[in-house]
Parts: structure tokens; sequence; C-alpha cells
């Protein structure tokens, strides 16, 4: 199976900013198609080492760099959860997973609160459902359909519980 490359490119643009630094951005690479993610990490020139793709002369280079193999080593592991969850592989579709995790944006909820709006369910269903819908976007603002699994159930209950909600209320929010 094909694999994403992953390099780190300092100065892409060619432009430094007002304190003569530039940013080192970490280049994706797959099937002839490229996307970059920003590092957040800026350094001058003079403390780029473009051999090595690494930074140097700086006081605090060890932490850097540190910094940006994390990175690249956390785009790599998601890389593996999509191989995992059988999600097909492409720039574009990486970038998307990526970014909606960054986002913090939920698919399984964004998708929930649609469903419920064209449903042709009574008014008083739909207003339960956006109150389920509200209590997980409170407590799982990230949750994801391949998160929702008996141990999930499971810990939702023991979180209503703890929160004292009654056990007709719990069953309610589980269905």
């Amino acid at each position: 199976m094909k694999k994403i490359t992953f390099r780190l490119v300092y100065n892409r643009k060619k432009k430094l900013n007002k304190e003569e630094k530039a940013l080192i951005q970490i280049e994706a690479y797959f099937e002839k198609q490229k996307t970059y993610f920003s590092s957040h990490i800026y350094v001058k020139p003079i403390n780029w080492d473009a051999k090595r793709k690494m930074v140097v002369k700086h006081p605090h280079q060890v932490e850097l760099n540190r910094l940006l193999h994390e990175f690249i080593l956390d785009l790599e592991y998601k890389e593996l959860e999509l191989w995992k969850q059988g999600i097909p592989l492409s720039i574009k579709n990486f970038k998307y997973h990526i970014t909606q995790q960054k986002t913090g944006k939920s698919a399984f909820l964004t998708e929930s609160r649609k469903w419920v709006e064209k449903s042709s369910r009574k008014e008083s269903t739909k207003k339960n459902l956006q109150t389920t819908i509200e209590l997980l976007e409170c407590y799982f603002p990230t949750l994801t359909f391949q998160e929702l699994d008996y141990s999930f159930l499971s810990n939702l209950e023991d979180l209503l519980r703890k929160k004292e909600y009654n056990i007709n209320t719990i069953a309610k929010h589980l269905r």
C-alpha cells in the first residue's frame, strides 16, 4: 500500500516576516499531489540548515526540532488511523480529516443535526433529539461515527448517572 511522504519545508513562499523570520511547514506528498501543514514555528534563515532539514544555532533548537518531528509523527499516526478505518487515501481526503480534527467539528454531531432538521417526526421528538445532541456536544465535542460503540455508550451512561439524571432520561439519551 502506498504511503504519504512527509518532509519539512522552510520558507516555501520565499518571504520573511517583520521579524526577519520564515515559517517551517510540513509537506505531504502522495500520488503527484502536495499539501502543506503549518508547524507555526518561525525561525531566521541563519537558524535553518537546509541540508539536514533542522533548526540550528538557536537557543531552543532541541525543543523546536523535537516539536517538528513530533508533528510529522502525529501526521503519520493519523494516516495510519485512516488506513485502519478503511478510508481511501488521497491528499484531499487526508487534509479534510486533519482539518476536521483540528477545528474540533464533529461529523457525527453535524450530520445528526441535519438529520433531525429534515426528519418528519413530531416537533416534540425533534426537541428531545436536539437535547441529546446538545448534551453530546457539551461533553464529546469531537465525537466521530467510529467512536460510537458499546464502550462509548457505557461511558455516556456513567456520565449521566454521575450528573444524577433519572433512569428514564438516561435511557432516552442512550436510544
